[in-house]
């Protein structure tokens, strides 16, 4: 994983999720959670706001993580070739 690259799923999902579904997005690296957010799927930047992060399947059809207008590495402190632990779920409806 670089800087300046989306953080993607090592393996391409075969179930996409559409957008606006709803997820309950967990970083972890080495057990500790370094990021967690209630979020949505996005098909592009554009539905998000700037400074926003958004959820979306890149160009090589994997699940990726960025900000638009902005560096998804630097805001969470993510480290260059470092192995993340990501959980996808979808949040409890009530």
């Amino acid at each position: 994983m670089h800087e300046g690259e989306p953080l993607s799923g090592r393996r391409k999902r075969q179930c996409i999720p559409r957008k606006g579904y709803p997820l309950d997005i967990t970083i972890r690296r080495d057990g500790k959670e370094i990021f967690h957010e209630k979020n949505v799927y996005a098909k592009t930047f554009g539905d998000v706001a700037v400074g926003e992060t958004l959820v979306f399947q890149d160009l090589a059809s994997y699940i990726s993580f960025s900000i638009n207008e902005g560096s998804f590495f630097k805001k969470y402190g993510l480290e260059d070739g470092r192995v993340y632990d990501i959980e996808m779920t979808r949040p409890p409806q009530h």
